[in-house]
C-alpha cells in the first residue's frame, strides 16, 4: 500500500512539472506572438513607404510626359502654315 502513496505522489510530482512546462511554454508563445505582431506591422509599413515612393516617381514621370507632350504640342502650333 505504501508503493502506491509513492506511486502517487511521484505522479503528482511530474503533474505539477508539466504543468509548470506548459505555463513557460504558453508564455514564450505569447511573447514570440507579439514579436510577430511587430515584426509584421514593420513590414506593412515598408511595404507601404516603398510603394508610396514608386508612386510618387511615376507621378514625377506622368508631369514630366505630359510638360513633353504639351511643347511638342506648341512647336506643332507655332509653325508657319499648320
Amino acid at each position: 500500500m505504501s508503493d502506491d502513496v509513492v506511486n502517487w505522489r511521484l505522479l503528482g510530482k511530474h503533474i505539477t512539472e508539466m504543468q509548470q512546462q506548459l505555463r513557460e511554454l504558453r508564455s514564450i508563445i505569447d511573447i514570440d506572438r507579439r514579436n510577430s505582431r511587430a515584426l509584421y506591422d514593420s513590414l506593412t509599413f515598408e511595404v507601404a513607404r516603398q510603394i508610396s515612393a514608386v508612386d510618387a516617381k511615376v507621378e514625377a514621370l506622368a508631369e514630366r510626359i505630359e510638360e513633353r507632350f504639351d511643347r511638342i504640342e506648341q512647336l506643332l502650333t507655332s509653325r508657319p502654315g499648320a
